[in-house]
């Protein structure tokens, strides 16, 4: 009975997919969309790589959804897109990371205002993670995304304050000498340390920076 069911889901989806108007929507409320992906279902596979239907993938992952859509229902669509793109489709991910309108969608995600949206901020982080892994890293030049997290991971670090300088009996008076630098007198300069973050303090916005950031170490 499984095999027989999954044979049905199966050629419904490529019938779906013959269609000359077919939906990213439908296909991804379709039986098995996931299944196929892992499978290289290649007539899911063109219509996935199409632009306009990578366009949407992005839109998902990166937008907030209509509040129109009932609220259990707001990223079911995103959730699945999500799974899609971290399928591990070679086609897919090649595909997306040559896309520069996409990928500079995509890259402007981590430069927004925070607070971030958890969700959204979690499809994002996990379709890096998957491009870092499985793509050609030319495109974190082309789109600067390595700066972007060293900027807003270094916002997250604190300087520690300095201690006060320690204080000592009062001496009689001396001959005066000759004036001598910090560095002549073998006294060191005192400077400042940092303070790394808790990642219990950390933002959604953060959290993202430091895990996408791991992946490229």
């Amino acid at each position: 009975m499984f095999w027989s069911g999954n044979y049905i889901a199966v050629r419904e989806l490529n019938s779906l997919l013959k269609e000359e108007n077919v939906t990213l929507s439908q296909v991804l409320e379709a039986d098995d969309v996931l299944q196929e992906c892992k499978a290289g279902n290649q007539a899911l596979i063109q219509f996935l790589t199409r632009p306009e239907i990578l366009a949407e993938l992005v839109t998902l992952i990166t937008e907030e959804p209509s509040k129109n859509i009932e609220l259990s229902l707001q990223y079911r669509h995103a959730s699945i897109a999500c799974e899609v793109l971290t399928s591990h489709l070679p086609t897919l991910s090649d595909r997306l990371s040559m896309d520069s309108v996409q990928m500079n969608r995509l890259c402007d995600f981590i430069d927004r205002e925070p607070p971030l949206n958890p969700l959204l901020a979690s499809y994002f982080s996990k379709t890096i993670e998957m491009l870092l892994e499985r793509s050609s890293k030319q495109w974190l030049e082309e789109h600067q995304f390595l700066e972007s997290l060293i900027q807003i991971i270094c916002g997250t670090y604190e300087p520690e304050p300095l201690p006060p300088p320690a204080t000592a009996p009062a001496a009689p008076a001396a001959p005066t000498a000759p004036a001598t630098s910090r560095r002549d007198s073998g006294s060191p300069a005192r400077r400042p340390s940092w303070r790394a973050p808790r990642r219990e303090t950390l933002t959604h916005r953060e959290k993202v920076a430091f895990d996408c950031l791991a992946i490229m170490l």
